[in-house]
């Protein structure tokens, strides 16, 4: 799992954008002796979403095709429902804490998996199908929630399998 207290890298620009920014909090932090709250979101998936493997996955899926997969399908990430994010936000802004929190689930799922659950949710019997994955290609990416269960009112509530049903079939309601 990665902790707040992980030594920050990147190989991609994404990456290196939101190290930036974490220095830049920091120095802010330090120099005029404020305290400030900086959320680490995962994966975060949803309604409104406009991009990511969910999406792409989805938009495949929905015209019939099998999802792509890039590499072998054995990376794994830690999806976060954004309606669990927005309740993280309101529960930071309220915290009287100050630092970096991560904000996910704690738990990851491979691609692969994924992949066969979003396949389910259409009904669809299919296999992925596979092409090499790209440079800069995170291998497991898991949130360590344990700081933010301990100093934020917050922990996620709905369940991977739940959220992908739900924004599958349109049933954003149940």
């Amino acid at each position: 799992p990665i902790s707040e207290n992980t030594p920050r890298s990147s190989n991609n620009p994404y990456g290196n954008s939101k190290i930036d920014a974490e220095l830049l909090i920091q120095k802010h932090m330090v120099k005029n002796s404020v305290g400030i709250i900086s959320l680490r979101y995962f994966n975060v998936y949803g309604e409104g979403q406009n991009a990511g493997v969910i999406l792409q996955f989805m938009k495949q899926l929905k015209n019939g095709s099998p999802p792509i997969i890039n590499g072998g399908g054995l990376q794994s990430r830690d999806f976060v429902h954004v309606k669990d994010v927005a309740d993280a936000n309101l529960a930071a802004m309220f915290s009287k804490r100050s630092g970096f929190f991560n904000v996910g689930t704690g738990k990851s799922i491979t691609i692969n998996k994924l992949a066969q659950i979003m396949i389910r949710a259409y009904a669809l019997e299919m296999e992925p199908e596979y092409i090499d994955s790209g440079p800069g290609d995170v291998r497991e990416s898991r949130a360590d929630i344990a700081k933010t269960a301990k100093y934020i009112p917050w922990k996620y509530s709905i369940e991977l399998d739940d959220g992908l049903f739900r924004l599958c079939t349109g049933d954003m309601h149940s």
